[in-house]
C-alpha cells in the first residue's frame, strides 16, 4: 500500500488548536460567571422589593412594622404576628451566604415600629440600584440596605444600622 503524502496533523498544529480552544473556553466561563452574579444580585433586589411590599401591606392592616428592636433579624425570623399571611414563603438569598436582614425602627425598643431597614449581601456593587445605601462596616463592603417607612423615623446617621450582618 502506497501513501502519496503525509496524513494527519503535526504536534505543533494540535497544540495550537488546543490552546485556542482553551482561550475561548476561559472567555465563555468568565462571561457566564458575570451573568450569574448579575442574575443573583437581580434576584436579591426583587426579593427585597417583595419583602417591602409585604411589609407595607402588613402596616396597612396593623398600623406599624412590628415592634422596634435594637438588632437585626433574619427575614425568616420576623417577629410579627400573622406576617406569613402577607408573604409565604419568605424569600431567601439565592446562594445561601446569608438570609436577608430586617431591622424595625421606632422611637424606643419595644414600641411599634414606624420604619425599617432591609439588608442584603450583594456580590457586585455595580448591580446595586438607586435607593440602596452601603452598610457602615468597612469589612462588609458589599452589604447594602434600603430604608422603608416614615421618611424621618429612624433614618438618621445615629439610628441607621452600621452593617447588615
Amino acid at each position: 500500500m502506497k501513501l502519496f503524502g503525509k496524513r494527519g496533523f503535526t504536534l505543533i498544529e494540535l497544540l495550537l488548536v488546543v490552546a485556542i480552544i482553551m482561550v475561548l473556553a476561559s472567555l465563555v466561563i468568565v462571561s457566564v460567571s458575570k451573568a450569574r452574579t448579575k442574575s443573583r444580585d437581580g434576584k436579591r433586589v426583587a426579593d427585597l422589593a417583595t419583602i417591602q411590599l409585604a411589609l407595607e401591606m402588613y402596616k396597612d392592616t396593623y398600623g406599624n412594622y412590628g415592634m422596634a428592636l435594637n438588632s437585626w433579624f433574619q427575614t425568616d425570623n420576623l417577629i410579627m404576628p400573622n406576617f406569613s399571611s402577607y408573604l409565604s414563603p419568605i424569600p431567601k438569598d439565592p446562594i445561601n451566604t446569608g438570609d436577608y436582614k430586617y431591622k424595625a425602627i421606632g422611637n424606643n425598643s419595644g414600641t411599634p415600629a414606624t420604619g425599617y431597614w432591609l439588608g442584603a449581601l450583594f456580590e457586585n456593587k455595580e448591580n446595586i440600584p438607586d435607593g440602596f445605601e452601603l452598610g457602615g462596616a468597612k469589612s462588609v463592603a458589599k452589604c447594602y440596605q434600603i430604608w422603608g417607612g416614615v421618611a424621618t423615623a429612624g433614618k438618621s446617621s445615629t439610628d441607621a444600622p452600621p452593617y447588615c450582618y
